[in-house]
């Protein structure tokens, strides 16, 4: 199965389906009421832990291997990603950080991309496609191989930077454990997957660097121990690729974020008439503006200022290396659905016409239809429809309060009654001119003041009184339990035992009477029935 790399926590997750409303490509499934990431679906691009507003993100981290790497005296080197420069205003800080905590060597991931770029423009050059995708970003590859398999052929087939500096490393070092360090989640699943094992031995993002050791304003300034060009340095911004790549023949345009990518991918048929070099980022901002470099306390504009500012002088790309790679079809097989399922599943939220479709997304999903499909292929449950859960929990409330025998009445804390059910309305003969009386009309409010259990008696009735503070709506909840009857019966068990007791005693003082006058004849059984009815009469008694 392999190691689940991004999901979120049990403890914190609270049903608010932000998650499902923000993931572009539906990779999270709700059972028993815990948002779970299919990995087979997931192109981590680490939207969905950007909104979460309960902080329920579990991400793996492979900080503890990097220590052990350290500890045990290993050759680390790190490819550090050239966003860096963007993300930290005293970039050379941060580098001083990763050396003070026992990196051996860093290189700039951007070493590679150069080389990147110079294949695209190798490929795009022989114009044998009106259009080509870019494929720097991870997730994006893994959104066109799982999602959308039908334009892998757009994809240049150029592998990534992180992968090719990877093994441009491991050729150089031959023992080195190669460590990528950038403000992106999909290099950790990207890693993994097949084919990629062990050219990185470990990612760590920026957040999880400053949130181990803290502010790094007071360390050294350092120098990387190898630099990249600048066309490598500009990877980073939105558009950067093109910035510094001259392809003749091909308007160059860029693409950011989940949203406009899909939208673009499901345009691309109908652009094909026209001749583009697409760079297209799963990133707002491109990699400026990456889900894991939050802690470092600075917006996209900041780093995109940074960035220009901090970019180096080399301008030469050194060195020929093997950049080739090819997709795969990575799409799971989906259940397919008929319109009778669907229907069935509506019906069953109570969603008969067009009409009943809200279409509000609170559940995640954009419209009822692909509600009702998720559920269909089990990744959404009907109990996460809020129109219908408001209306069924209104139903059922309304039912217990209108049909309870029970007299409730809701007072605020003016105790002024705001709502009455009809049990109530019968024991004390009101009707709906009651609502916005003070209660004080009706009955004595001394307990509902102290708000204490206690027994009422009025209009023939003979109730408990339950007084309950809602603490959130700043109102009493009174519930009269009509105990007439019983009370009733007890009186009438009370005088029929308080009977039987007299009728008792009577019976006693007739045979002592009859024992005194033929006491000689009937003298131990007098005893004896007077020991019995005494028996008798002392259990009567210790009933009350």
């Amino acid at each position: 199965m392999g190691m689940q790399v991004l999901d979120f926590s049990k403890a914190n997750c609270k049903n608010c389906y932000r998650c499902i409303r923000t993931c572009k490509v539906k990779a999270i499934k709700v059972k028993n009421h815990q948002a779970k990431i299919e990995r087979d679906l997931c192109i981590a691009c680490g939207e969905c832990f950007l909104v979460c507003s309960q902080n329920a993100r579990k991400i793996h981290s492979d900080l503890h291997k990097v220590k052990d790497f350290i500890k045990n005296k290993k050759t680390v080197i790190a490819t550090l990603a050239p966003s860096y420069r963007g993300y930290f205003g005293d970039y050379k800080k941060f580098v001083g950080l990763l050396k003070n905590i026992g990196i051996s060597r860093i290189e700039e991931t951007g070493i590679a991309a150069a080389h990147v770029s110079k294949a695209y423009k190798n490929i795009v050059e022989k114009c044998e496609k009106n259009i080509y995708l870019t494929s720097s970003c991870a997730s994006i590859n893994s959104l066109i191989e799982k999602h959308y398999p039908q334009y892998i052929d757009y994809l240049l087939p150029v592998t990534t930077p992180l992968l090719l500096h990877g093994n441009i490393l491991k050729n150089e070092y031959k023992d080195a454990k190669v460590v990528f360090i950038g403000p992106c989640l999909s290099k950790k699943t990207e890693i993994l997957s097949q084919g990629n094992e062990g050219i990185i031995d470990a990612v760590l993002t920026f957040d999880e660097l400053i949130e181990e050791y803290g502010d790094i304003t007071h360390m050294n300034s350092e120098n990387v121990d190898k630099e990249a060009s600048v066309m490598g340095q500009i990877y980073p911004k939105s558009g950067g690729i093109g910035d510094y790549l001259e392809i003749n023949g091909y308007k160059k345009i860029s693409i950011q974020g989940m949203e406009d990518s899909i939208g673009f991918l499901q345009s691309i048929e109908n652009l094909n008439d026209n001749r583009l070099f697409v760079e297209i980022n799963a990133c707002k901002g491109g990699c400026l503006g990456g889900p894991a470099g939050e802690k470092c306390n600075t917006n996209y504009y900041e780093r995109l200022i940074n960035l220009e500012k901090n970019l180096g002088s080399i301008h030469e790309v050194e060195g020929s290396y093997e950049t080739s790679r090819q997709f795969y079809d990575k799409s799971i097989y989906k259940k397919g659905v008929t319109e009778e399922e669907i229907e069935k599943i509506l019906h069953s939220m109570e969603k008969y016409t067009k009409d009943d479709e809200l279409n509000c997304a609170a559940c995640g999903y954009n419209s009822c239809r692909e509600k009702a499909i998720a559920v269909i292929q089990g990744m959404s449950t009907i109990d996460m429809c809020m129109p219908f859960m408001r209306t069924k929990a209104e139903r059922i409330s309304n039912e217990l309060f209108d049909n309870s025998p029970n007299g409730v009445i809701i007072l605020d804390r003016n105790l002024e009654i705001k709502e009455i059910n009809g049990a109530a309305k019968e024991k004390f003969y009101l009707d709906n001119n009651a609502i916005g009386n003070k209660i004080t009309k009706y009955l004595d409010d001394s307990d509902f003041q102290r708000v204490l259990d206690t027994k009422y008696t009025a209009y023939n009735l003979i109730a408990l009184k339950n007084i309950i503070y809602l603490e959130d709506q700043k109102a009493l909840l009174v519930i009269i339990t009509n105990i007439t009857k019983e009370e009733k019966q007890r009186e009438e068990l009370f005088t029929m035992k308080k009977n039987t007791l007299e009728l008792t005693q009577e019976v006693i003082n007739k045979q002592m009477r009859v024992a005194q006058e033929i006491a000689s004849l009937l003298g131990e059984t007098t005893a004896e029935t007077k020991v019995a009815l005494t028996k008798l009469k002392h259990i009567v008694e210790g009933e009350f």
